[in-house]
């Protein structure tokens, strides 16, 4: 990122949420083919807030769909790590 990047955006840290949002609606008019950020404030468009909820449970579902057949649990880890210690074991004393 350039120094003057790093600037601004520190700058912009600074301010207050009013004057963020001053910020937000000149770089929306000044560049508007810019897409909005989606973890934005919903919380005065139920219908945007909804739309996100949506979007966000239909990406879940299509990782969860992806990834169905590989085990996740921490129990199946530990059960995978364990059966390799007992390979590892086995090798060594087949060696002695």
């Amino acid at each position: 990122m350039s120094a003057v990047l790093e600037d601004v955006l520190a700058k912009v840290k600074q301010l207050s949420v009013e004057e963020r949002a001053k910020v937000r609606e000149v770089l929306d008019k000044t560049a508007p083919e810019i897409e909005k950020p989606r973890n934005g404030d919903f919380q005065n468009d139920e219908g945007a807030l909804k739309k996100e909820r949506q979007r966000r449970l239909a990406l879940s579902k299509k990782i969860m769909g992806k990834y169905a057949h590989l085990q996740t649990s921490s129990e199946d880890f530990a059960r995978r790590k364990q059966e390799g210690i007992e390979l590892e074991d086995k090798g060594w004393m087949s060696k002695e």
